[in-house]
């Protein structure tokens, strides 16, 4: 049976794959002109990271001290990208 920590892991590669998948489909509206299909994605977007924010704290603190600092590393690379583009986007509204 899994773990909490490994549920929560799980739950968390979801969110990414779903995050992906949000992204492409934002690139595909810009190019499509489509601002309603557009603005929609931003706010699930927006969403889904602060999903991804509140599972990655909660596996934070599950991770012991010595897997810390790699899990934390971990985290923010992939959440600075997608914030940076999710600013991105917000600036062509």
């Amino acid at each position: 049976m899994p773990t909490t920590k490994e549920k929560l892991l799980g739950q968390r590669l979801g969110l990414k794959n779903i995050i992906d998948r949000f992204v492409s489909k934002i690139e595909e509206a810009s190019d499509e002109d489509d601002d309603i299909q557009f603005q929609a994605l931003i706010e699930k977007l927006e969403e889904k990271v602060a999903c991804l924010l509140v599972h990655n704290d909660k596996i934070l603190s599950l991770t012991d001290a010595d897997a810390a600092p790699e899990e934390m590393v971990e985290a923010e690379e992939y959440t600075f990208d997608v914030e940076v583009k999710l600013r991105r986007y917000k600036q062509r509204l």
